[in-house]
């Protein structure tokens, strides 16, 4: 039986942006993205239903399933460029000033349900794991000023979770975090848990071919390039890589339920 729980409006204390402006997105996908910088939060042609990801996510690196909404919600691309008179954490700009956002200007309102729900277990595979352990030194303290896993100069940012192309295939590469957060991370067609009963942080580098499985990886309408012919598939490309494996179950998982919302005015 699912739990439920209303989110509803994010409270009139929550911390808003003072300034926003919104418009439907006329050029190439490829443009997509977001930048965060000190009082200022920018999303260029993103749905709606990434936004929400991003706004609702427990973590800046996981998912959560979002259901209900009209189909424009997975298909119209809208730049966002919103301004704080403060100096805001990017976590609460991303997070629920991002909801307010949502709420203030397409009228969203939503509520969680918990239930059983497909998921992978991540477990270790037969041959034993592969994943290599953290070096002290092997990267640097965040930039709070900086896109999430990059440094400006030097080694990656520790906890950082990168996402790249390399000859068709997709590359991950997560730094100082462990196996329970790795498995948070994996933006799959389901919900991943970890079984691997391992403790103590990793670096984690994962090369694999796109397909409908990893689709979340990029933003909607992304261009990736063809895979090649001999690419490996994430479920593969787990074990051989990282000693890993992922096994279909079921598992509690919450899922983000739209209750209206409505196409904003252009401004």
């Amino acid at each position: 039986m699912a739990v439920s729980a209303a989110l509803g409006q994010p409270p009139a204390v929550a911390p808003r942006f003072d300034v926003s402006s919104i418009k439907r997105c006329e050029s190439n996908a490829r443009s997509a993205g977001i930048r965060i910088t000190p009082g200022t939060f920018n999303a260029a042609c993103l749905t709606v239903k990434f936004l929400m990801q991003v706004a609702y996510a427990p973590s800046p690196d996981a998912s959560v399933p979002i259901s209900g909404g009209p189909a424009w919600l997975d298909s119209d691309p809208y730049n966002i460029e919103a301004k704080a008179e403060s100096n805001p954490p990017r976590e609460t700009m991303s997070g629920p000033m991002l909801q307010a956002l949502l709420a203030d200007r397409f009228k969203l309102r939503v509520h969680r349900e918990t239930k059983d729900v497909p998921a992978y277990e991540l477990r270790i595979a037969k041959n034993g794991s592969k994943v290599q352990a953290f070096q002290e030194g092997s990267c640097a303290p965040p930039d709070a000023n900086e896109p999430q896993g990059r440094a400006a100069k030097g080694p990656p940012n520790c906890g950082s979770f990168s996402i790249g192309l390399k000859g068709g295939n997709v590359t991950l590469d997560v730094h100082k975090r462990t196996l329970a957060e790795f498995a948070n991370q994996l933006h799959l067609d389901r919900p991943v848990i970890d079984k691997t009963g391992i403790a103590g942080l990793f670096d984690f580098h994962l090369e694999f071919a796109p397909d409908g499985t990893t689709a979340a990886f990029f933003p909607p309408g992304f261009a990736l390039p063809a895979p090649p012919e001999n690419g490996l598939s994430i479920f593969t490309a787990m074990q051989e890589q990282l000693g890993l494996k992922l096994e279909p179950a079921r598992g509690p998982g919450e899922t983000i339920v739209i209750d209206s919302v409505e196409r904003p005015s252009e401004d």
